[in-house]
Order: C-alpha cells, then sequence, then structure tokens
C-alpha cells in the first residue's frame, strides 16, 4: 500500500535557499515560458515512467515501471508492469483500480484522485499548470546539463500549501526537475524528505496522438471484488 502512496508523488516542497542573479532569473522565465508554451500545445501524451522509491527509516526499496495515456482535460490510463501488473484508468468521472493479483477493482471519482497530476511533475502537477505553480513557488535555475534544465522548486512563505486533495506537504523536502533543451518535457524529478527520496524518470514522450475515448473505458471483470471508495 505505501507503494501505491508513494508512487503518486511528483508533488513540490523544499527548504533550500538560493539567490538568484540577474542572469538566472532571466534564464528561468524563458524556461518557464517555453515549458508554458509546449503545455499549451499538447492535448494528449503518452510516457513511459521509472519511478525509484526509497522509504529511509526502514531502508525499504521498490521500483515501479508503468506506461501513462492521458487525454486532457480529464482521462486517464496507467498500466504498471512492475513490481506487480496493476491498471489504472477514467474516463473523466470514474476512475478504476485493478489488480488482478488480488483480483480487486477499487472504484473512486476522478475529482478525489487526480492521478495523473502526481505522476508527471511540471507539466500536469498537483497545483496545476506551470503557470498556477508560480502562484505558490518560486522556480531556480540550478544548473544546465548537456541535454536538460535542472530546476528547483520552493514554496513562497507567504502562503501554507496545501494541495486539492486537502494533504498538507511534508514541511521538510527538496524537489529538482529535470527538463529536456530540445522539446521542454520533463524527464526526470527527485523528490527527497526525510522519510523518503523518490526518483522518477520520464521516457519515450509521444504527444497529440489522438487517442479514442473508448481506452479509457473500463469494463469490470466477472471474478473480481469491487469495492466502492465514492
Amino acid at each position: 500500500m505505501r507503494t501505491d502512496i508513494v508512487s503518486s508523488l511528483g508533488v513540490p516542497v523544499f527548504i533550500f535557499i538560493f539567490l538568484c542573479s540577474v542572469i538566472n532569473a532571466i534564464e528561468i522565465d524563458e524556461v518557464l515560458e517555453n515549458i508554458q508554451k509546449k503545455e499549451n500545445g499538447i492535448s494528449d501524451l503518452k510516457v513511459k515512467i521509472i519511478q525509484r522509491i526509497e522509504f529511509k527509516e526502514v531502508d525499504e526499496k521498490h521500483t515501479i515501471r508503468s506506461e501513462v495515456t492521458f487525454k486532457k482535460p480529464d482521462k486517464i490510463l496507467l498500466i504498471q508492469q512492475d513490481p506487480e501488473s496493476k491498471t489504472i484508468v477514467s474516463d473523466g468521472k470514474k476512475l478504476f483500480i485493478y489488480s488482478p493479483l488480488t483480483k480487486q477493482v477499487f472504484v473512486e471519482t476522478w475529482k478525489n484522485w487526480k492521478g495523473i497530476s502526481y505522476i508527471i511533475p511540471g507539466i500536469f502537477n498537483p497545483e496545476g499548470r506551470i503557470q498556477d505553480l508560480k502562484k505558490n513557488y518560486v522556480f531556480e535555475l540550478l544548473n544546465e546539463e548537456k541535454d536538460a534544465y535542472v530546476i528547483l522548486l520552493k514554496p513562497k512563505r507567504t502562503k501554507k500549501i496545501v494541495l486539492r486533495t486537502k494533504k498538507h506537504l511534508p514541511e521538510r523536502f527538496e524537489f529538482n526537475m529535470w527538463i529536456s533543451r530540445e522539446d521542454f518535457l520533463p524527464v526526470k524529478s527527485k523528490f527527497i524528505s526525510q522519510t523518503v527520496v523518490c526518483i522518477t524518470e520520464l521516457t519515450d514522450w509521444q504527444v497529440n496522438l489522438e487517442p479514442p475515448d473508448e481506452l479509457f473505458r473500463f469494463k469490470i471483470p466477472a471474478d473480481v471484488e469491487v469495492l466502492r471508495l465514492e
């Protein structure tokens, strides 16, 4: 169950303070503007995800591999391969979490979950788009690697950050995003708190494939237990 919770990490909050030079301020604005332009031009996406999660207190590590198809504004299909097979699908109204291993289907409402927000940082996130994140966070350009911009997000101290799920973020954590220099899509994120480290890698991006709505409809198998959380 812990891996289910942490696989949703894509959530930003940080304590490191860096001083921005005027040049860096201009650079980060340009990067954010290009991310926003990319965001605006995407109606749907498909991406492979690897999440490596470490629980510090118990010295426990997990690797989660999945593929996500998302269609704006609220359709999602997530197929998890490791550590066990799992399917998460929503038509924008109801969301189904199906585990063949346990032969169970959890039925939830999309508005209470917002799963894509936590899986893919930056372009679709818990607080909305990049322009929405600016209301609560300060962005700083930490480094320019060969293929990516490394960005730090830290909360504005004037606001107490509460997610749309009404859950408070950990008081002490840092969050970095790696943004592709070529196409301004997020390719990696690193979330570190006092208890958890979560590194997410995003590969094989495909955008604007126009997947049919039928892809996001789920038919409950006949031989499973249905648990409704609506």
